[in-house]
């Protein structure tokens, strides 16, 4: 009789189990990995720098409006000059003061005053007329007066004078009053020196500019027929190219003076412009000059600089050379970065990219959750920050 043989099953409980702990591993990995793509994150604020920057440049000046060219009317002159100066060692004695008074009839009838006639003041301070004169009725007319005696109590403030040669009742109608102080009651007296004359050559030539922009503008006021064309255009001190062509004293050295005066012949170039276009066309040539990574903050203009560098007259053209000053910071075009060049990178790997663009100040780096210690793979998860 055959054996009867029994078969054991055989288990599979430790395969399964094996496969089981390795799917829940998987598992968990995988989790981990979607919780850390899910939550990783990296932000990254960029502080760019801020520092004034100044630019030098030409801007062209022409007769003609142009695109480029900035309208100006040039204007080339040969002017006489005048100024006085008093002596730097002076002695003081007493003068004649003299003045201008508006005497002022609201009489019916004329009034003439004859020379000498006197003026006397409220603190009794009498002046005399220096010419003889007469005055309309109910009108009124400017005269000279000098002091009744020298000395410096007689440059007296503006006030009101009457006249003691009228009866008391036409002193009432007739009357007299100065708008300015009387002067020259001391008179200054000094010996001319050749440091008197230096010194008054300097000083002249350092105001060259004022005084001609003084003597210029009123002529080119009254002789201009169209004044609409030249609105809003100035004379500008800076502006101006003076070159002086003939110079002489009143008096020479050591004699005897209170006061002297320079003469000069001079030839004035400059241009007739307007500011404020001049300014904003010195704004147009800065933004062209500035780099891409930059950006302007503010402008400088009070210490917008400018000077008249060349004139050609001929030509109508003219170089004015220009300084300005802007708050200039750095740019860093956060639109166009792709946050995929520095994804993986830890703290040190970020700080060193950025640290190769221009501008930029300061770098600060937050990673989270606190177990993420790199950018994410995943460019939207990883943000840029302009500070």
């Amino acid at each position: 009789m055959p054996r009867k043989t029994t078969l054991q099953p055989i288990s599979s409980f430790p395969s399964f189990k094996k496969i089981a702990t390795g799917f829940i591993i998987l598992a968990i990995i995988l989790l981990a990995f979607i919780v850390y793509f899910s939550f990783a994150k990296a932000i990254i604020i960029l502080t760019v720098d801020e520092e004034p920057k100044t630019l030098s440049f030409d801007l062209t000046v022409s007769a003609t409006s142009t695109d480029t060219d900035l309208n100006a009317e040039l204007i080339s002159k040969e002017i006489e000059l005048n100024q006085n100066f008093e002596v730097q060692n002076f002695k003081q004695e007493p003068d004649l003061a003299v003045g201008q008074i508006k005497i002022i009839n609201k009489h019916t009838q004329n009034q003439t005053l004859i020379k000498t006639t006197r003026f006397l003041s409220p603190q009794g301070i009498l002046f005399r007329l220096k010419n003889t004169i007469t005055v309309p009725a109910n009108n009124e007319i400017v005269a000279e007066v000098y002091a009744d005696e020298k000395g410096e109590k007689y440059n007296i403030e503006p006030t009101r004078f009457t006249i003691p040669g009228l009866s008391e009742s036409l002193q009432q109608k007739i009357y007299a009053i100065s708008e300015k102080s009387m002067t020259g009651g001391i008179k200054k007296i000094g010996v001319l020196t050749q440091e008197d004359l230096d010194s008054a050559k300097q000083k002249f030539e350092q105001n060259l500019n004022k005084i001609i922009k003084e003597k210029l503008e009123p002529a080119l006021a009254n002789a201009t027929a169209d004044r609409q064309k030249l609105e809003n255009k100035v004379i500008l001190e800076n502006l101006i190219l003076a070159t002086i062509l003939e110079q002489k004293f009143s008096n020479k050295v050591e004699e005897e003076i209170s006061g002297f005066n320079l003469n000069a012949k001079v030839l004035a170039q400059t241009v007739l412009i307007d500011f404020e276009e001049m300014l904003e066309k010195a704004k147009e040539n800065f933004k062209k000059e500035t780099t891409s990574g930059e950006t302007i903050l503010s402008w400088d203009t009070d210490n917008f600089k400018y000077k008249l560098k060349d004139f050609n007259k001929e030509n109508n053209l003219a170089i004015i050379q220009i300084d300005l000053t802007a708050k200039v910071a750095g740019n860093f075009d956060v639109d166009n970065f792709k946050t995929a060049e520095i994804a993986g990178f830890d703290k040190k790997g970020i700080e060193y990219y950025f640290s190769q663009f221009p501008g930029i100040k300061n770098i600060e780096i937050k990673f989270s959750p606190f177990w993420v210690k790199s950018a994410p793979a995943l460019s939207d998860r990883i943000k840029i920050e302009i500070k």
